[in-house]
């Protein structure tokens, strides 16, 4: 869809989208979460092996977990806009590139216009702003 905004529980697992980007979900603007979401052992073969978007918004007593996710950039999220925590707790737990580097995070530079880094998360263009909440990473690579 063009933005979501969640509030209730969402539990995607073993998802895969062979080809494409997000494996879980694939959200053209913004994702709002303020309900419980997990991604478990989702891939994509391009960005974004639990979801891509525009952008998250993360508030309130929201619960956003990744495990085990991977793509080929972002191995959990691969984002355009941005990543802001203004509450909640977000964590990310063993999410990893397709055999691509150590970084848990990749912001734009030259590796990740070519696809490359950010098991975690890939920002295309703009931040990670945190100002509340609790942020963890994991065993991600």
């Amino acid at each position: 869809g063009d933005s979501v905004r969640q509030s209730g529980t969402i539990r995607l697992e073993n998802c895969h989208v062979e080809g494409g980007s997000g494996g879980g979900m694939k959200v053209r603007r913004m994702m709002n979460v303020s309900g419980s979401m997990s991604f478990s052992s989702c891939n994509a073969t391009k960005d974004g092996g639990a979801f891509t978007a525009d952008s998250v918004f993360v508030g309130g007593g929201a619960k956003l977990s990744f495990d085990k996710c991977r793509a080929k950039a972002g191995g959990a999220l691969k984002l355009d806009m941005g990543f802001e925590q203004q509450g909640g707790d977000v964590s990310f737990r063993n999410c990893s590139t397709w055999g691509v580097g150590t970084q848990l995070m990749k912001l734009m530079s030259e590796n990740a216009r070519h696809g490359r880094g950010g098991g975690a998360i890939w920002i295309r263009n703009g931040n990670l702003t945190q100002t509340a909440g609790g942020l963890r990473f994991d065993g991600c690579r």
